[in-house]
């Protein structure tokens, strides 16, 4: 159950505990309001006692070195568990261990822990020990917060806050007129701070295709049509830095023409950076380029005359490093299975060939023209209310990622309720999506009726009056 492991969380946040007054000075003026001394105030590790008993312990205020006033010392005096910032405890996180963020690491949610500081103000003068004071007490109001590396393997940084519970005084000042003044003041802190388990490597084996396919019909013998959409990430930077050519003119941040001094490497469809923002090359007429702006993502900006111009290519993608920002490349692709065995028996039956005939239908193009008055407006509603449904789902998405965030901090019933709904509510959404494509495909395939009417009939009448009919016939031809 237990491994070694020690990321020396406590001992990182009583360091930067003690580093918060490890430059704190005191000044002594004179009567003509003039400084004659400037004093930084010592600060050790320790508890007030040892201090106190070193004082005690002096044979005499002749000796030559003494321990000087004022002095400051700091301990660490207690460990509680913190409920209220209790998360889930199975919930894990990604991060990487170096700066190039090749090497990602896996850890559980850290636990919450309230570390108890007591810092002591040693004092011989009640105008040093208000000095010191002043220093320190307007930066908790009542918490002061401070950043601290507490796992290095894994880069994690947070922000403790540290909080000011409450100040004692205390002036030791017993004995006759030679026994030293002690005067003593003790602030209690608490420092919210976070304990991490074990961190553990993970696979290498990450996934670079997604594809997901779609199957309509059933699991009989029927045609089965398949579409199978598969995505793929892109690189939104050029990590090859592949510098091809530099702007010629600056660029505001919605123009859509950009001028490049030489856009021989430029070809239409591929991707390029510039600064931080992607461009997707739509045409391009000598050293003018045509181009979609904010392509994968990216925020539009305007760019500067002698900007970079990269070319983002495949082997850009290999190289994403691990918490980096990238986009998808999707494509779409359809299989038909046509199944002619169940015919086989029929054509055994029959004594037929297996072959299938075609039978001529009417010419189309007149049901063609007919609807072509509509088509236009058609595309423009699917167009529309595709849009507004990637919207509701897209919405419905950070919704749902912040409900859950708020569901696991709080642990609310009501929390789980509410993201719960809004799973449904997405997923509705996404099923109107998929309704949508099979109406617009349903009126694109209208089918024409053949003929109904009957022009060239042989025989009209009954099966008996056709039966006595070839049966006459049959006796005229044997007379």
């Amino acid at each position: 159950m237990f491994e070694y492991f020690y990321h020396e969380i406590l001992r990182r946040t009583i360091v930067s505990f003690g580093s918060l007054f490890n430059n704190i000075s005191i000044q002594h003026k004179n009567n003509s309001d003039v400084v004659v001394s400037n004093m930084k105030v010592p600060l050790a590790y320790g508890p007030i006692q040892k201090f106190l008993a070193r004082l005690e312990q002096a044979p005499n205020l002749n000796q030559p070195v003494q321990m000087s006033l004022p002095r400051m010392s700091f301990e660490f005096t207690g460990l509680t568990y913190d409920t209220s910032r209790k998360v889930t405890t199975t919930q894990t996180f990604l991060s990487a261990v170096t700066a190039d963020k090749t090497k990602p690491r896996k850890s559980y949610m850290p636990v919450p822990y309230n570390m108890s500081f007591e810092l002591n103000i040693m004092a011989k003068l009640n105008d040093d020990m208000l000095q010191i004071i002043e220093q320190i007490i307007p930066y908790f109001q009542p918490a002061y917060t401070m950043s601290v590396d507490l796992v290095e393997t894994i880069g994690e940084k947070r922000d403790i806050p540290v909080v000011l519970e409450g100040i004692s005084m205390q002036d030791d000042y017993e004995g006759d007129y030679s026994t030293r003044r002690a005067l003593i003041y003790t602030l209690r802190f608490t420092a919210k701070t976070y304990l991490f388990g074990p961190v553990a490597d993970v696979s290498r084996d990450i996934i670079q295709k997604v594809s997901v396919g779609y199957i309509a019909g059933d699991r009989t013998n029927t045609p089965t049509r398949e579409v199978t959409y598969s995505v793929e990430p892109v690189a939104t930077k050029s990590y090859t830095d592949n510098v091809i050519t530099n702007l010629s003119k600056d660029i505001t941040d919605i123009a859509t023409i950009i001028e490049v001094n030489d856009a021989s490497s430029i070809s239409v469809g591929g991707v390029l950076v510039i600064d931080d923002e992607n461009f997707r090359v739509a045409s391009k007429s000598g050293n003018k380029v045509t181009v979609e702006r904010s392509y994968n993502n990216t925020s539009s900006s305007a760019h500067v005359s002698g900007s970079e111009v990269k070319l983002i290519t495949s082997a850009d993608a290999d190289l994403i490093q691990f918490g980096d920002d990238f986009g998808f490349s999707g494509s779409f692709w359809w299989k038909c299975m046509k199944m002619t065995k169940k015919f086989d028996d029929l054509n055994d039956a029959f004594n037929v060939a297996g072959d299938i005939v075609s039978r001529e239908v009417e010419s189309i193009e007149e049901k063609v023209e007919s609807i072509a008055s509509v088509s236009n407006d058609l595309k423009k509603d699917y167009e529309y209310t595709r849009g507004n449904l990637y919207s509701i789902i897209e919405k419905g998405q950070e919704a749902l990622n912040g409900i859950l965030e708020l569901a696991q901090e709080s642990e609310m019933p009501r929390a789980y309720e509410v993201a719960g709904q809004l799973i449904k509510n997405v997923a509705d959404a996404t099923d109107k999506l998929i309704d949508l494509q099979k109406k617009l495909k349903d009126i694109d395939e209208q089918k024409v009726k053949g003929p109904t009417n009957v022009t060239n009939a042989l025989f009209v009448g009954s099966t008996a009056e056709l039966s006595k009919l070839l049966k006459n016939g049959i006796e005229d031809k044997n007379k």
